[in-house]
């Protein structure tokens, strides 16, 4: 990967992609265009301009000649693509054949008692925040490890309101923030009690905690490639790397015996709890535009006519919450509560009860027996 950078073409490149998590991205399919070509970046934009026709047969190529799906391959080329422009080489159109294509993802949403099932089977604390903050937040993994324990504020009163900056960095300095816009999201009352046990079990541990302490640690460092030191709990940890808290899920959901998968692609992922939360909180009746800023996206006209303040999102998100709770309360119909009550009340019937009604409606207390019981039958 080094010597990539030390390449004229790949610094002329990077001088058009600032954001340093980009980079580490497009780095990867031009690692494998190199490989595939034999040739170094550099020598690849002097053949380009030498013949870029040329040039685009032999990156249409290297696209089908690559075992990943289509969306991936689909990058891979659009990158190859912008290394090429950077260094002002043309290439001709894109062919029509080349698209992306949802190839492994499965469209099922999850229910709210598969969640409630994640969270209960997943081990330390940290672990069922994690899953929890995930399916009532809906927000992207790369915030999980962005955020400090400064900036989530576990006293304040329900529901918890986290302000995401335009800049969020993790800790090799990369803006997580996807869209580079400042916007706020909420948690539930599941999520906020989970955290609270998860510091507290921090302390107890014995690790130092302050405003700058990772909101999600790792009790593990990586030495090399194959390589995993344990760290002590007391050490003030690095934070959780996307494909850590990946394996929290996928182990959970494992352990619950309901891990599926499609091709490539598995059932329970951090990221399909995103379309998990936004269908439950449109069912529950917030702004699907707010519903947008709280996911971080950006919204039409750059949000010019859409303010909210944290009253806004507190009153939204609390009316809604019961569809994203690990504990919903379910609502019955008065017929419901009707029909258990003459249950219980007919259940506890004495001689003596019979005797009065028998009394009251001048009627043997035989036939009222009678009556009831098959009112009782036919409540259940």
């Amino acid at each position: 990967m080094q010597t990539l950078n030390d390449q004229k073409s790949v610094r002329i490149w990077f001088a058009n992609l600032p954001n340093i998590g980009t980079q580490r991205t497009y780095l990867y399919p031009l690692k494998k265009y190199v490989k595939f070509t034999g040739m170094k970046p550099d020598e690849l934009v002097v053949s380009g301009r030498k013949n870029p026709e040329k040039t685009h047969d032999l990156a249409k190529m290297f696209y089908n000649n690559l075992d990943l799906a289509s969306t991936t391959k689909m990058l891979c080329y659009q990158t190859i693509r912008s290394f090429y422009r950077a260094n002002h080489i043309s290439l001709s159109r894109k062919p029509a054949t080349f698209r992306a294509v949802v190839e492994y993802e499965s469209r099922r949403l999850y229910t709210q008692q598969e969640v409630t099932q994640l969270v209960d089977i997943a081990g330390a604390f940290r672990d069922k925040a994690i899953i929890a903050f995930l399916a009532q937040s809906g927000q992207r993994v790369g915030i999980l490890t962005g955020l400090r324990l400064g900036e989530i504020d576990v006293d304040q009163e329900s529901p918890l309101v986290v302000e995401v900056p335009a800049v969020l960095r993790n800790k090799h300095g990369v803006n997580v923030n996807k869209a580079q816009i400042a916007y706020r999201f909420a948690l539930g009352e599941d999520t906020k009690n989970y955290l609270k046990l998860m510091v507290e079990d921090r302390i107890h541990r014995g690790e130092l905690l302050s405003e700058d302490s990772w909101l999600f640690r790792s009790y593990s460092i990586r030495i090399s490639d194959r390589i995993i030191k344990k760290v002590k709990l007391s050490t003030p940890g690095e934070p959780l790397s996307g494909s850590q808290i990946w394996k929290i899920v996928h182990d959970a959901a494992t352990k619950r015996g309901v891990q599926k998968k499609f091709g490539k692609r598995y059932l329970f992922h951090p990221h399909g709890f995103r379309r998990y939360w936004k269908h439950q909180l449109r069912m529950g009746g917030v702004d699907p535009n707010l519903l947008d800023h709280m996911m971080g996206h950006t919204l039409p006209y750059g949000g010019a006519y859409d303010r909210w303040t944290l009253e806004d999102i507190r009153s939204q998100y609390k009316r809604a919450e019961n569809m994203v709770s690990l504990r919903p309360i379910l609502t019955v119909t008065k017929e419901e509560v009707r029909t258990e009550v003459l249950k219980v009340l007919l259940g506890k019937m004495s001689q003596e009860d019979y005797d009065k009604i028998s009394e009251s409606l001048g009627i043997p207390s035989t036939h009222i027996q009678s009556l009831i019981k098959a009112l009782s039958e036919e409540q259940g």
